[in-house]
């Protein structure tokens, strides 16, 4: 342990309150649905009085038509669920990327990692929360450094650091599956309106047809049948606009996890298999040169004893002359 820089104590993740707040907040799904519902009433609320302050404002009237409230309002909360979820994502990889300032490590970035090192470390990492040990490069560091401490073999260090690094991969893109399904599930409920909307101006020309007799009554009928159109074609609108909002963040958010996870590759090779790497050539050209002393000696041994019967062969044979 002489010349290495090694703390007693393990530090503390700096995270700000709202951030550890708002993670937790949102992995609950019933808190991120009463969320939406909250923020989707609050939307009809902002939209009517905007209405009352400019008569005939084109989103109070696509939001609340007859015909469009019930998809409008589906079509929102889903919105606002998937914005909750995509939070969610963004604020745990804030407690996340809070992890790359632990001072875990030798603070002498020449200082090589023995197993003496990594068991100091993994101890060390054992005292956090739960909650901090399950980070995603807290749980890495642990794991290959606890792997190193009991066998001693760095290949077996680098091959799980391999597998934890690929199903951490896996983790984050089964983790989108929800919002997937949401963003697909948006433009689904916009078309169930359009068909709606065309079944209701349909059903309304068909009835002007039959019953008008004259220009005036046709006239008078009309409305029915530009009602169910504009339900028609301003729902699939808005749930268009909405689609195209969520995917935006959704490749935001995706690609800073992406960035993230190749960071903790990039720093789990350069700060800890960086630093075996001298350690590593040493131990390896160490057994190979004990393997062959070894094989040598045995070699040496066989041929001594090969000649030493040899010499009893010759003299015995020289004894019967």
């Amino acid at each position: 342990m002489q010349g290495r820089t090694v703390r007693k104590t393990s530090p503390a993740l700096r995270i700000p309150a709202w951030v550890r707040v708002g993670s937790r907040y949102t992995r609950s799904g019933a808190m991120v649905f009463f969320t939406a519902v909250l923020l989707t009433s609050a939307t009809y609320v902002f939209l009517y009085f905007t209405h009352l302050v400019f008569p005939g404002n084109y989103l109070w009237v696509i939001f609340s038509r007859p015909g469009s409230v019930p998809i409008a309002s589906t079509t929102t909360v889903l919105f606002y669920m998937t914005i909750g979820l995509l939070a969610g994502k963004w604020l745990r990889l804030r407690v996340e990327r809070a992890a790359f300032d632990l001072d875990f490590l030798p603070s002498n970035v020449g200082e090589t990692i023995d197993q003496t090192v990594a068991l100091g470390i993994s101890t060390k990492i054992d005292l956090l929360p739960p909650a901090e040990r399950r980070l995603i490069l807290v749980n890495r560091l642990r794991e290959s450094l606890q792997r190193l401490a009991n066998t001693g073999s760095t290949s077996e260090m680098a091959q799980i650091m391999n597998d934890l690094s690929t199903v951490d991969r896996n983790q984050a893109e089964s983790g989108y599956t929800i919002v997937k399904f949401l963003i697909a599930l948006i433009p689904i409920f916009g078309f169930i309106g359009t068909v709606l909307g065309m079944s209701q101006a349909i059903s309304q020309f068909s009835g002007l047809i039959e019953g008008a007799k004259e220009l005036a009554d046709i006239q008078g009928q009309l409305g029915g049948v530009t009602t169910g159109l504009g339900t028609a074609f301003e729902t699939t609108l808005i749930a268009l606009v909405q689609s195209a909002i969520i995917m935006f963040l959704h490749a935001g958010v995706q690609k800073r996890e992406d960035d993230f996870l190749t960071e903790a590759d990039s720093y789990l090779i350069k700060n800890v298999l960086g630093r075996l790497k001298v350690q590593t050539e040493a131990v390896s050209l160490s057994e190979v040169f004990a393997k062959e002393m070894q094989a040598i000696n045995l070699s040496m041994v066989d041929r001594a004893a090969e000649l030493e019967e040899a010499i009893r062969g010759g003299a015995a044979g020289r004894a019967r002359k």
